[in-house]
């Protein structure tokens, strides 16, 4: 089993909640999309572009109230690597 996610959406909300939290964390997804390609293009180092866009996703993780947690880290090859997620189950 690989990293998985856990969010307020995951579980059984009333329907105009989740209705709410969809329209609010599309909206959120939205801005900080726009926030984030705006400083991609900023003309900065590489290094310092990465990191803002590294920033700006783990905000949106954040304000989405999504958390990101890696089970078996062991299993990831040393160095630089692509993970691909499976949401098949």
């Amino acid at each position: 089993m690989g990293p998985s996610i856990d969010s307020p959406a995951t579980a059984r909300l009333p329907l105009p909640l989740a209705i709410a939290y969809t329209a609010y964390a599309g909206s959120l997804f939205l801005g900080m999309a726009l926030l984030t390609l705006l400083a991609a293009l900023l003309p900065v180092s590489l290094p310092r572009r990465r990191t803002l866009v590294r920033a700006g996703a783990r905000g949106f993780m954040a304000l989405a109230g999504l958390r990101l947690r890696l089970l078996h880290p062991e299993r990831l090859p040393e160095g630089p690597c692509v993970v691909v997620a499976n949401h098949a189950r």
